[in-house]
Parts: structure tokens; C-alpha cells; sequence
């Protein structure tokens, strides 16, 4: 029997804020211990003289932060969580670290990792950071990535030839192969409306993104 091929599976990682509590409670006397223990807290955090509640804290991958603390990695990077049917080993994450655009990388288990995506790189896209690190760890990239991006590549170009005249365009190729577009002259609310479905259904499912928007700013970094 054949091993089963590798895999990749990806949720976007954002931290959950906590919810106001409206609920009061009857003032109860505190022991001396524990309001001294919540005194010296007050301090740690320094948050008593800034209107901040000490103990409002988030769980993130990579341990607690602050709500407010602008080091939480969801405000400093694109944040994901990879799902593997292969085991991670220190071979593994050494293939990870050495994607560009990877800013920080934690693993969490066997088989999860955390990555931290830089915010001037694209994690969905024609030359993001998924395929990249789905082309290094599943050991396909020359026989079915290569197949599908040359697949991709000829869609993607052939509906370019049709909409290239138009100002703004934006082509998504659904990760079965199935495709829609959509372009305008004007950045007017129906072409935003089609882009933010786009947006959405990259985000859920996969797929790619081109459009003229990111084909600017990478004809910019290039210095064209």
C-alpha cells in the first residue's frame, strides 16, 4: 500500500477579543495576601495609571499577551495555523524557516504549526507564501504543482487578454480549478463588492488571487 501523499490544511489565526462583562457583584472583603498579590500585578503590567485592566488577557499560540499590547502577533503579522498529515520534525521546521516572508514560526504539535506572515508579503496569491511552503513540504512541487500551475498560469493569462484594457480587474481560480473574474474602470462598489467575495472564499477554501492592484505594487518593488 502506498503511503498517503502529504498534506497541508490552513486556518487563519486571529485572536478572539475578550467580552465586556456587565455583570456587578457584591463587594466581598479581600484578604490582605491577595490584595497585595493583585497590587503587585497592577504594577507589573503597568496598567492602573493607563485606565487598563490588568488581567485582560488573550491567548495567543506563542502564550498571553495583553488585549491592548501592540506586540500581540496578530497586530504585528498575518497570522496561520498549518494541519499536517505528516509528522514535523526538526528537518521540517528548518524547511519552514527558510520560506521568505516568515517572520515567526512556532510548533505546536506533531502535526500543527503557527507561522507569522510578514506584512509586506502575500500568504494567498500566485507567489505567496502558501504555495511555497505547501511546494517545500509535500514533495509534489514537480509532478502536480507543477501540472496545476502551469494549468493556472494559462487561465489566469488567457482571461488577462480579455479584461487587460480595463483599469481594475481581479481574476480568483477556486483550488478546484473553476475560475471567476471581474473588472471595471471605475473602482466603483460593484467591483469592491465581487473583490471582497473573492477575499472571502480565498480565506475559507483557498484558491489564488491575481489582480491589477498586486500586479502594481510587484511592478513597484521592482523597480519598474
Amino acid at each position: 500500500m502506498s503511503p498517503e501523499k502529504r498534506k497541508i490544511a490552513w486556518e487563519k489565526w486571529e485572536a478572539k477579543e475578550p467580552e465586556a462583562s456587565e455583570e456587578t457583584y457584591a463587594q466581598e472583603p479581600i484578604d490582605e495576601t491577595i490584595d497585595d498579590a493583585l497590587s503587585q500585578a497592577s504594577i507589573l503590567f503597568q496598567g492602573a495609571d493607563l485606565g487598563m485592566n490588568p488581567f485582560n488577557m488573550i491567548s495567543t499560540p506563542i502564550g498571553f499577551f495583553h488585549n491592548e499590547d501592540v506586540n500581540r502577533p496578530d497586530k504585528q503579522f498575518d497570522c496561520w495555523l498549518g494541519y499536517t498529515n505528516f509528522e514535523i520534525t526538526n528537518s521540517i521546521k528548518s524547511e519552514i524557516e527558510k520560506v521568505e516572508g516568515i517572520e515567526l514560526l512556532s510548533i505546536l504539535s506533531r502535526y500543527r504549526f503557527f507561522v507569522g506572515i510578514g506584512k509586506l508579503f502575500t500568504f494567498n496569491g500566485w507567489d505567496g507564501i502558501r504555495i511555497k511552503i505547501e511546494s517545500t513540504l509535500t514533495g509534489v512541487a514537480e509532478e502536480e504543482d507543477g501540472r496545476i500551475c502551469d494549468e493556472t498560469h494559462e487561465i489566469i493569462e488567457t482571461i488577462k487578454t480579455q479584461i487587460q484594457l480595463d483599469k481594475y480587474w481581479a481574476i480568483f481560480v477556486f483550488p478546484n480549478g473553476e475560475y471567476d473574474y471581474v473588472s471595471s474602470n471605475n473602482m466603483d462598489e460593484a467591483f469592491i463588492k465581487k473583490l471582497s467575495i473573492f477575499k472571502l472564499a480565498r480565506d475559507f477554501s483557498g484558491g489564488i488571487i491575481v489582480s491589477s492592484e498586486e500586479q502594481n505594487e510587484q511592478s513597484k518593488g521592482q523597480g519598474v
